[in-house]
């Protein structure tokens, strides 16, 4: 049986956990609207999924499952998913998918960062594990639950993890703890217990929800359904009668009565101001619990407890601190849960503060007024506030996020978010009365903010987003998505967020949403039909003006008419419109209006002005009129006789028409032996009739339609008729003439260029053809010229005037002083009528850089030629498992080492499908080669085809660019490396293994890494990877210099290698021109090209070949690489370090139990002072790093602490690249890494450091 559309919708959203509908026995399943659009975005996320499997790094060992759905403003939704891989839980294997209120998919986030392939048979058992985990928790009470999972967070393993519920020596503890299933170390830990300091606060005589009547009632909310207080058995308080407390600092039911205030006043704000369901996002809260012995205030994974202040004189229950930890179930709730790891315990911790200011604000309660200090009335220890979001560092916590932040005390790593909020809410100056705000170093100048309620919609959607591996760039990544969602036509607020990051040191990242410019309310205007006539002598016409709004709002728009001749007005009704209605036009002509064509201009006149033009025409005569007669009196028609009747027409000028009417109305016995003509002025005569004798009827009554054009109107006009034949006689009762049909056509051309754009460089000059037609009358004179013209830009036409009919050369010359930009030109032809049309003309910049050559794209052609032979003679693909790949991976091997390069071959050995070839690296060896900028593309194709745009385009671009360079031999200041990648279809493996075995010295090095995948698509788009980033610098401006102003690379982020080199922490960019997405109308108006049309039609298909490439967006890419080449590497580029101002050290040491080591680097001949911002990158494993300190010893014995021990950070190993400022220190001498392990059961051992001055 089918099932019905609303069943099987229901059944979905079930299964997701998208919502549930209780029905009566056999009742219809009906939902609501609500509901419905849960629904929608549940089916086309799992859609997105399904189609999408690189994006969410899914292997097919996995199994992906929807957790449920939350709802926000603007019709957003946010569906979060969990996965099994080989059927255990993913811990770190989230993601979540973001739709929009037409059930679009916008955006995502996944918090895994490698596809999984983990064997999940453990080694070690869970007795074991449980044993090892019990010695992170100093009094463990009671063991939770194991279970064997696969934890994703950083390199996938198999772990058993261990909830174990007790206590620090300070705290309640619920610890998760991952044990590795196969060597017994632990992974990673994160307690559920969040723990936040307060104090006793009175909100005055306050209402709260409680339920009860008669002489029972309890601290029991039953409007936000498990919200109650009490002491610490967890059951709520009970009375007599609905009136609690007694205002003291030392009652509990008192506390109770703050905590449930603040927590109503939380929840409302949720839903008034954020548009959230309760603290789960379902409906649903979490009891409170007061009496708490201790001085501090927790969230324990599921109720808040709230102690006292040191002097036991208050309850720790003021508002920001009840909704701070209310913050910590807020952000357990939302996609990702808690997470792990300082970075993400200090973002859980600036949540808390972040809903304690919001809520303040919303409470506007006058005992406690809104603000941005936590607790700031608490006294536990006479220090006063807590935390302070506008200015962290004035209580010693960072204001800006750096290296250390991961490191960092989980409270004090919560100021860089803490500052970003206030910075967007209130600005850097806010003014009236609220304090200043800094901004930290290589920040805007200035931030403004947009208000505490518009922050919190931004804040509360990109938590909607979170994924357990959560960090400040995913939340910069998550919040810019939600702003520009949220405002999805404005970018004010996005550019505040993204202000407001920058503003805290937290850069752009790949893949992050840009915002184009603010659209301003616009709207078109168009005229059906855009022609018409009236005949001379008066009358009207009319035509519909449509108005349609093409962005923004719609807003009221004003008509009016223009390039009206005398005699002629227009009317509007109604005179102004709303964009996307439409009024009627009507134009009115009397008896004076001169005959002729005219161009009406109809404009509209809103927040912009827009035109739309209506071709009037004034007929030289008309019913009635001058242009056409009749003669009534009868005439006899004798046997054998020929007869005439006149018709004199008169002040009818031009010529009559080619479609003129004769009605003829004669009376005949045999109308066989008639023959009529029509004789002109002129004595022409137009036969009407023939003479037959087949044709044996009575009568003739008909209107003859003759082709009058080459005749003049006016003058005598006769209708002859003969009788051929005897017996038969007839009368010509009555005849009429109409030399036209009230729209004689006057003499009349159009005007039109070929082709209608062109681009040229400035110095350069464009040629195109302008031809001229005769559309009515007789061919005239049409004189030609140009206007529209920038300065620099001169136009000449050859002929400069034509016979219409004829054409002429307009050629466009430009000097080199042009400005780069897009013109419209209009070309004029002024004959008796003037008409005009138009050519847009693109000039460019003159070339970058005169000393940068130009790659011939010939060449390029001929490499992907070569690539699409290699796979018709291999089976017709280049999948990196084929023939075709290895032959691939040989002609560009060979063409490199012809050229001079060192090149190697690296085999993947994880991580690639099995039988996948090589990658292939090539190295110019010139330049310093501690500072290297990377190029690559992959080699591979897929089986469909044989892959010439994707990606021979990139492969074979990069190819040429690397022969020139070596052809070109210039002068190196920096190295460049070149590598071709295998298996990236299959998932970006042979790039990732690359990365992944560079040693950290090794990467340190690699400056920048530019990808070039998909670069000569038919209908392609101009993109860019990481637009705005340092990287991407001189690609923007080599596209900048062409005028080609490119887009952000949306459609491929995560989806080629340069996120493989992303992720290994490498600054990466690079060109793109579109796969499947299509091509906005925007796009195609700038760049050309077919809107709403995929980038590349023949994306992963057999029509892949040479034939489906752009040669234009090709050779822009090719020209592009070597420019960016040219300018990062070539002499006149970036500058080396120094020589002799850094040093390596690969000797291993290793690092016992409890113990200190050192390892040195001696610095000569170093000419410079050390940089503020100089680096340490360190390779070091070890078991848990939590106890280890590191220190770089300075020549003169100073110590700079490059990292802290901490009982939070239990991960393995420490590669990592520090920044600590040595400006004060003397370059050359012996420096030191100074490693101390400073607690017993784990050693380690330090492979590598190096040290850049």
């Amino acid at each position: 049986m089918k099932r019905s559309m609303s069943t099987a919708l229901l059944a979905a959203a079930v299964a997701a956990g998208a919502l549930v509908v209780s029905l009566p026995a056999g009742a219809a399943p009906t939902i609501s609207a609500a509901q419905q659009a849960q629904v929608a975005a549940a089916a086309a996320a799992d859609n997105f999924v399904r189609g999408n499997s690189q994006r969410f790094l899914t292997s097919q060992q996995d199994e992906v499952q929807q957790v449920k759905v939350d709802s926000s403003d603007n019709g957003l939704q946010y569906i979060s998913y969990e996965r099994k891989h080989r059927g255990l839980p993913v811990v770190g294997g989230d993601f979540v998918v973001v739709t929009n209120a037409s059930a679009n998919v916008v955006n995502s986030s996944v918090a895994q960062e490698t596809v999984l392939d983990v064997a999940v048979s453990p080694r070690i058992t869970v007795e074991a594990a449980r044993a090892t985990a019990k010695r992170h928790l100093p009094h463990v009470d009671s063991q939770r639950s194991s279970r064997l999972v696969v934890l994703a967070w950083g390199t996938p393993k198999l772990a058993w993890e261990i909830v174990m519920e007790g206590r620090t020596a300070s705290a309640p503890s619920v610890l998760h703890v991952f044990v590795d299933a196969l060597t017994g170390s632990v992974i990673d830990e994160y307690d559920e217990v969040k723990a936040g300091t307060g104090r006793g606060y009175y909100n005055g005589d306050v209402t709260i929800q409680t339920s009860g009547s008669g002489s029972s009632y309890t601290m029991t909310d039953t409007t936000r359904s498990g919200l109650k207080c009490g002491g610490q058995n967890g059951s709520a308080y009970t009375g007599t009668d609905d009136a609690w407390g007694n205002a003291t600092g030392t009652d509990l039911e008192t506390a109770c009565v703050d905590a449930m205030y603040a927590a109503q006043k939380e929840w409302d704000m949720l839903s008034a101001w954020l548009g959230r369901n309760g603290f789960n996002g379902q409906g649903g809260a979490f009891p409170a619990r007061v009496g708490l012995a201790q001085v501090n205030a927790f969230w324990n994974g599921s109720y808040t407890n709230y102690g006292h202040s040191q002097d036991n004189q208050r309850q720790v229950v003021p508002i920001d601190v009840v909704a701070h930890e209310y913050g910590h179930a807020i952000f357990q709730n939302t996609p990702g849960g808690a997470g792990s790891g300082n970075e993400n315990g200090g973002l859980n911790e600036s949540t808390g503060d972040i809903f304690g200011a919001l809520t303040e604000f919303y409470a506007n309660n006058a005992n406690d007024p809104g603000d941005y200090l936590v607790g700031e009335e608490v006294n536990l220890v006479g220090n006063g506030p807590i935390r302070n979001m506008y200015n962290p560092s004035a209580l010693s916590d960072p204001n800006c996020y750096s290296s250390s932040i991961p490191n960092t005390e989980v409270h004090a790593a919560a100021g860089p978010q803490n500052h970003w909020f206030y910075l967007l809410a209130e600005g850097s100056a806010p003014g009236g009365g609220k304090p200043n705000s800094p901004i930290c170093t290589g920040g805007p100048a200035s931030v403004t903010g947009i208000g505490i309620q518009n922050a919190g919609k931004i804040f509360m959607n990109g938590l909607l987003s979170k994924t357990s591996t959560w960090n400040h760039a995913k939340a910069r990544v998550a919040t810019l998505a939600a702003a520009k969602n949220l405002w999805p036509n404005d970018c004010t607020n996005f550019n505040a967020t993204k202000n407001a990051w920058l503003a805290v040191s937290v850069p752009a990242q790949a893949g992050e949403a840009t915002c184009t410019g603010t659209p301003t309310n616009d709207f078109s205007v168009s005229a059906s039909p855009t022609s018409g006539t009236i005949p001379a002598g008066g009358g009207s016409v009319t035509s519909t003006i449509g108005t349609t709004t093409t962005s923004g709002s719609a807003q009221t728009v004003n008509l009016s008419a223009s390039g009206l001749p005398s005699g002629v007005t227009a009317a509007f009704n109604p005179t102004s419109v709303t964009s996307g209605s439409s009024s009627t036009l009507t134009l009115t002509s009397t008896a004076a209006a001169a005959a002729g064509t005219y161009n009406v201009t109809i404009t509209g006149a809103g927040s912009v002005s827009r035109t739309t033009t209506f071709a009037l025409t004034i007929g030289p005569g008309g019913p009635g009129g001058s242009c056409e007669g009749s003669n009534t009196n009868a005439l006899a028609i004798p046997d054998n006789t020929t007869v005439e009747s006149s018709i004199t027409i008169s002040g009818c000028s031009g010529n009559a028409s080619a479609t003129s009417t004769i009605p003829v109305d004669i009376n005949h016995t045999w109308r066989g032996d008639v023959v009529i003509d029509l004789v002109a002025p002129d004595g022409t005569a137009y036969r009407l009739k023939n003479s037959s004798s087949n044709d044996s009827a009575d009568n003739i009554k008909q209107t003859f339609t003759a082709n009058l054009s080459s005749e003049v109107a006016n003058g005598t006009w006769k209708l002859r008729i003969q009788d051929v034949a005897t017996n038969d006689t007839g009368t010509l009762n009555n005849w009429s003439l109409k030399v036209g049909d009230g729209s004689t056509p006057v003499n009349d051309f159009s005007i039109a260029t070929s082709p209608t754009s062109g681009s040229v460089q400035a110095g350069a000059s464009a040629t195109t053809t302008v031809s001229t037609t005769t559309t009515s009358g007789s061919a005239q004179t049409v004189n030609l010229t140009a206007s529209g013209l920038p300065a620099g830009v001169t136009a000449s036409f050859s002929p400069t005037s034509v016979t219409s009919g004829n054409s002429s050369t307009l050629t466009l010359a430009t000097t080199a002083a042009a400005a780069a930009g897009n013109y419209n030109v209009t070309i004029t032809g002024t004959g008796s009528v003037t008409k005009t049309a138009n050519y847009a003309l693109t000039v460019t910049g003159t070339t970058p850089n005169p000393g940068i050559p130009d790659i011939d794209i010939a060449k390029v052609q001929a490499h992907l030629n070569e690539f699409g032979t290699i796979a018709a003679n291999n089976g017709g693909n280049r999948r990196s498992t084929s023939a075709g790949y290895r032959a691939s991976l040989a002609y560009v091997k060979g063409k490199l080492q012809a050229a001079g390069y060192t090149v190697t071959e690296q085999t993947c050995t994880s991580g690639c499908t099995s039988g996948s070839g090589n990658n292939l690296i090539a190295e110019w060896p010139h330049g310093n080669a501690n500072t290297v900028y990377m190029f690559g593309a992959h080699l591979d194709g897929v089986s469909a085809g044989p892959g010439i745009n994707d990606n021979g385009s990139g492969s074979g671009a990069l190819l040429e660019a690397a022969l020139v360079l070596a052809e070109k031999n210039p002068t190196m200041t920096n190295r460049v490396r070149f590598g071709w990648w295998t298996d990236e279809e299959q998932g970006l493996n042979g790039s990732e293994f690359y990365v992944n075995n560079l040693p950290s010295t090794e990467k340190a090095k690699i400056k920048a890494y530019y990808n070039f995948d998909m670069v000569g698509s038919k209908n392609g788009g101009y993109f860019i990877n990481n637009i705005n980033s340092a990287a991407s610098a001189p690609m923007k401006a080599y596209y900048d210099s062409l005028n080609i102003q490119p887009e952000e690379n949306t459609e491929g982020q995560g989806r080629s290698d340069d996120y493989s080199f992303q992720q290994g922490g490498i600054p990466t960019s690079g060109y793109a021109m579109g796969a499947s997405a299509r091509k906005t109308s925007a796009q195609a108006t700038k760049w050309g090209g077919t809107a709403n049309a995929a980038y590349d039609a023949c994306y992963h298909a057999s029509c892949d070949t040479t034939s489906n490439i752009s040669a234009t967006h090709l050779n822009r890419a090719a020209d592009g690489i070597a420019y960016t080449i040219w300018k990062q590497a070539v002499s006149g580029g970036t500058p080396p370090p120094p020589p002799g101002c850094a040093g390596t050290n690969t000797n291993a040491v290793n690092i016992p139990d409890n113990t200190t080591v050192e390892s040195a680097i001696t610095i000569a001949n170093c000419s410079s002072a050390p940089s503020a911002t100089a680096t340490v990158p360190v390779d070091i494993n070890h078991t848990w790093r939590g106890d280890v300190v590191i220190d770089l010893i300075a020549p003169d014995g100073s110590a700079y602490r490059l990292k802290n021990s901490s009982s939070n950070d239990s991960a393995d190993n420490v590669k990592q690249t520090f920044t600590v400022n040595l400006s004060g220190e003397t370059s050359n001498g012996t420096w030191k890494l100074r490693v101390q392990d400073i607690a017993t059961n784990d050693t380690g051992v330090i492979n590598s450091w190096s040290l850049n001055l």
